[in-house]
């Protein structure tokens, strides 16, 4: 199951979803697209997307597509490869 469709079936008008990225050590444009996607998805239902546990090379990656303008809730950098 993708995390588009996670979000798509369970999101309900004006929930906040986490996304732990605690196990990603990479993300590519397949990735940030589906980030961007459910970060519309909230949007548009008065939700609310956080970013947990993303290691900083990841949300160096996310931070050059522009995310944060799109109302994320919070950019959380924690876990083995935080400093």
């Amino acid at each position: 199951m993708t995390l588009r469709r996670v979000v798509r079936d369970a999101m309900l008008e004006g929930d906040e979803v986490l996304i732990d990225l605690s196990q990603v050590s990479f993300i590519d444009a397949t990735g940030l697209s589906a980030i961007v996607d459910c970060l519309r998805r909230a949007r548009s239902t008065g939700g609310t997307v956080r970013i947990g546990n993303a290691r900083p090379q990841v949300l160096r990656r996310i931070g050059l597509v522009t995310i944060r303008p799109l109302n994320i809730a919070g950019l959380e950098a924690s876990g083995p490869d935080a400093a």
